[in-house]
């Protein structure tokens, strides 16, 4: 955006499933107020949806039923008419191997620098001929032939005061179905507020919501396989950081420099980790 000036973005997906990385970039778009046109109703982003009356979005917690604002829908022929009249500043299919609606419309009528295809899934799989059509986004991504990207997690989910921690280590144990207590986001925040260190670990991809909820409620992640983890692979997460205080989450002992890194570690999330973070560092690559 420039001299107060909206952008005008086309954000291709259907939206008739949850999908973490397309949710977070919607979010971001709206939360730093580019003029977002989409092609499916984000219905279940909206604090007017029930969230947990549906079935993809059931037990989520911190994305979701969160937007207070009216989505621009564009559909069929108004589409392609604004489309091939470039009435757009730039495209972005929030999930490119779930939607690919337009592509073919898109990259007759766009310059590569335009068009953005994002890939949120948890394989290492990356669409070679996306390359040559606009820029490529891929999260859990391992070579070179795509950009890295990340999760994020909304600004407003950021605890503010400083909380009192009377706890080691947090009551959810990833994996452990029987740990998972929390029916709603207010408890399940406070444990992590009032614990030192919270359990988090590689899912089905490296990136997981968890890693940044308890990031944003002043608690750092006990991450034992981050080690692991590619080099490509959630390029924006303080790894380095956290890997060091491992030597003692491990053991359930405190750092000695706990409120320190702890402060650092929140203030990064602040700066880096955010949705309306995500979204800047896409649009001025």
């Amino acid at each position: 955006m420039d001299g107060g000036i909206k952008m005008k973005v086309l954000f291709i997906n259907s939206f008739t499933e949850s999908d973490y990385l397309n949710d977070m970039i919607y979010h971001g778009l709206i939360e730093n107020g580019f003029d977002v046109y989409c092609t499916g109703y984000p219905g279940y982003m909206l604090s007017s949806t029930n969230v947990r009356s549906i079935e993809s979005t059931s037990n989520r917690f911190s994305l979701y039923g969160k937007m207070n604002h009216t989505p621009k829908l564009e559909e069929g022929k108004e589409t392609l008419d604004k489309i091939n009249s470039r009435f757009y500043d730039i495209v972005i299919f929030g999930s490119i191997r779930r939607d690919a609606s337009y592509y073919n419309e898109v990259i007759q009528s766009y310059s590569k620098e335009r068009i953005h295809f994002v890939d949120g899934e948890d394989d290492q799989y990356v669409v070679d001929y996306l390359q040559n059509t606009g820029i490529s986004w891929k999260r859990e991504l391992v070579g070179f032939d795509a950009n890295p990207i990340s999760f994020a997690i909304p600004e407003s989910q950021l605890l503010i005061d400083k909380p009192t921690k009377d706890k080691i280590i947090s009551h959810i144990v990833p994996g452990n179905v029987g740990t998972y207590i929390f029916n709603n986001e207010k408890e399940y925040y406070a444990d992590y507020a009032r614990s030192n260190y919270g359990r988090t670990s590689k899912k089905a991809g490296w990136d997981c919501m968890r890693h940044y909820e308890i990031l944003a409620n002043r608690c750092i992640p006990l991450f034992s396989d981050l080690k692991d983890c590619p080099n490509r692979t959630m390029v924006n997460f303080p790894k380095d950081v956290i890997k060091q205080v491992n030597r003692y989450s491990e053991r359930s002992t405190i750092c000695p420099r706990y409120k320190e890194i702890n402060e650092y570690l929140f203030d990064y999330t602040k700066h880096n980790l955010t949705t309306k973070q995500l979204v800047k560092r896409m649009i001025e690559y």
